[in-house]
């Protein structure tokens, strides 16, 4: 499994920091607007060649789904969603690239949500 998380503050820091106890993914990607952060976020991770770091826009669905599709995302996960226009591109973009949408308790397959057209 490839895990691309976008936003790289506490929530999906802590994410990271979860993951790395485990071994069911092969590659971990996360990605903030701020490369600085991204790259702070692995580095606190020691050595792991699992993860790595990326810029994105978290309000450019195009954006997400490029960079998905260039890790090559099996799951996705979306930190931040305060606000609906932060948020929907995101979730869109967890569909049109067909990986499994991390919520706080499951993985669902995105072919259980609704279209993004």
């Amino acid at each position: 499994m490839r895990v691309l998380v976008v936003g790289a503050g506490g929530v999906g820091s802590a994410i990271a920091v979860a993951a790395r106890r485990r071994d069911f993914f092969d590659q971990f990607v996360i990605a903030d607007l701020d490369p600085r952060r991204s790259v702070a976020a692995v580095d606190r991770l020691s050595d792991d060649p699992r993860f790595r770091s990326a810029a994105v826009d978290a309000s450019d669905q195009a954006e997400i789904v490029a960079l998905a599709r260039e890790v090559g995302a099996t799951a996705t996960r979306a930190t931040r969603v305060s606000t609906r226009r932060s948020s929907m591109p995101r979730s869109k973009a967890a569909v049109r690239i067909s990986t499994w949408r991390c919520t706080s308790r499951n993985l669902i397959p995105t072919d259980r949500m609704s279209s993004p057209e």
